[in-house]
């Protein structure tokens, strides 16, 4: 079927056009207008679906973005699927679904007129949405992009397959650090042992085949690995001595420490409280509401921030109070005496009138 372009010329206007390897008739072009039309009323049944409000929230940001690329996948996949496209036209398809777009839009000639743009975004949308919820979110959506930019892994779905396996089984976030940072040494340790070093075509092997060769490209990569532990251990072992310092130097976080005031559910033993914050939790759920506070991840690796109910500020402020009341001003003893001299020398002068 044929897919309706619409291109922005310089002065604003939008140019229709039906580009197809079909032959394009009146018939067609009807079916293309009515075929848009469902487009737009997918598009946007998918940026208005009340269940999914926070989902689309997340456009714009990094944490859980994964969340939301792999709900607008698992939207789209069945649509474009029933749509029938032949395989030389569906690369229009992308560009129609963002003309509809409103919150989910990519904006930004760069990214448009990049060739793994706007249109090879909703592709890949629809490429993670072939994965369960539990393998998708194993990896974020940094990690995916860059399996994405790799043919071995998208022309064999069995490197993936590994990928999230030896994630699940091999990475650890207090020791590992930055999951990005794994990532990348593991993808380029099987990208140098299979494409460059032996220049294997991974589809000729079979399963165990292709499980030594990955296996062996891991191996590859412990002394990166390990270098990297190192250095996450180095740099929690020189921050947490920073904010104990701090800590230190602040008896109100010190008290609240010591007591673990606000914490109905224990933060990490060996994790270092960096501040406070009040929320409001009438939002929450309702098994929610009744916590006094919960904690979140610090600035730095190792620390966590405490966040606590804002209904029970008062058991907050109760020990701020404590440290709140500024000290009293010492005053100068050479201008007290200076003062008293000059009142004693102006109550002479109001006897003498």
């Amino acid at each position: 079927m044929v897919i309706l372009v619409r291109t922005v010329q310089e002065d604003g206007t939008i140019v229709k056009s039906y580009p197809s390897i079909e032959v394009v008739t009146t018939e067609k072009i009807i079916q293309a207008e009515l075929q848009d039309k469902k487009i737009k009323e997918k598009i946007c049944g998918i940026e208005n679906n009340p269940e999914k409000k926070s989902l689309i929230q997340l456009k714009g940001g990094k944490k859980d973005i994964v969340k939301l690329h792999h709900y607008i996948g698992t939207e789209l996949k069945p649509f474009i699927e029933s749509l029938k496209l032949n395989n030389n036209d569906k690369q229009y398809i992308w560009g129609a679904i963002n003309y509809h777009a409103d919150k989910l839009k990519l904006v930004g000639e760069t990214r448009l007129d990049r060739q793994r743009g706007h249109r090879n975004t909703w592709k890949n949308c629809i490429f993670l949405a072939g994965y369960s919820e539990e393998d998708a979110f194993e990896l974020d959506w940094g990690n995916w992009v860059e399996i994405f930019d790799v043919t071995l892994a998208t022309k064999d779905s069995r490197i993936i397959d590994w990928i999230i396996s030896t994630k699940r089984e091999k990475y650890d976030k207090e020791k590992d650090g930055s999951l990005q940072t794994w990532f990348r040494i593991l993808r380029k340790a099987v990208t140098f042992r299979v494409s460059k070093e032996r220049k294997i075509d991974t589809t000729y092997l079979d399963d165990d085949e292709l499980k030594a060769e990955l296996d062996a490209a891991l191996a590859t990569a412990e002394p990166d690995f390990k270098s990297t532990r190192d250095e996450v251990a180095k740099r929690k072992a020189n921050n947490k001595a920073v904010v104990l310092a701090e800590i230190k130097k602040n008896p109100f976080i010190r008290e609240l420490c010591e007591k673990e005031f606000f914490v109905n559910e224990q933060p990490p033993k060996d994790g270092i409280c960096e501040g406070f914050e009040a929320v409001d939790f009438s939002n929450f759920k309702e098994i929610e509401k009744s916590r006094k506070a919960y904690f979140t991840d610090g600035s730095k690796p190792g620390t966590y921030i405490i966040r606590y109910n804002i209904e029970h500020a008062s058991e907050f402020n109760a020990i701020a109070k404590k440290y709140s009341s500024s000290p009293k001003k010492k005053t100068d003893p050479k201008k007290k005496t200076s003062a008293a001299k000059k009142k004693k020398a102006s109550g002479k002068g109001k006897q003498a009138r």
